[in-house]
């Protein structure tokens, strides 16, 4: 099987420009021949700076969850995110607009071709005995 995240990056030409540390987060900021996006990543545990590859991996499975949310009742849900709190509908309108970001970041045919990527691939880590 392929490389579904490298062959995303590669065919949308996304690459890191800035990782910039502030306090315990990086600004990460992706670019592409088709847009921008910016993500704050915690620290790694091990120190290093986050790496492209798991920074597309967090969005497609970010903007799968968003997915397979009906609406903000299901993403708050999933979450264990109380409805009433305060922020709550900024971070879920974040989350939608981040998603929207990365899927015109990538182009709509590649942003497809992961979010199947990323779906076969957990069908057959599923599938493995254990």
């Amino acid at each position: 099987m392929s490389d579904f995240i490298q062959d995303a990056i590669d065919a949308s030409n996304v690459r890191l420009k800035s990782s910039e540390k502030q306090g315990d987060v990086y600004r990460c900021e992706l670019v592409s021949d088709h847009g921008k996006l910016v993500k704050h990543i915690p620290s790694p545990a091990d120190g290093t700076e986050p790496a492209l590859r798991q920074i597309i991996l967090q969005c497609a499975l970010e903007a799968q969850h968003i997915d397979d949310c009906d609406d903000i009742t299901d993403w708050a849900k999933d979450l264990g995110k109380d409805l009433a709190a305060p922020g709550v509908l900024a971070e879920f309108q974040q989350a939608m607009d981040e998603r929207h970001d990365f899927e015109f970041l990538l182009s709509y045919r590649v942003f497809e071709d992961l979010q199947m990527g990323l779906a076969i691939s957990q069908a057959i880590g599923n599938a493995r005995p254990r």
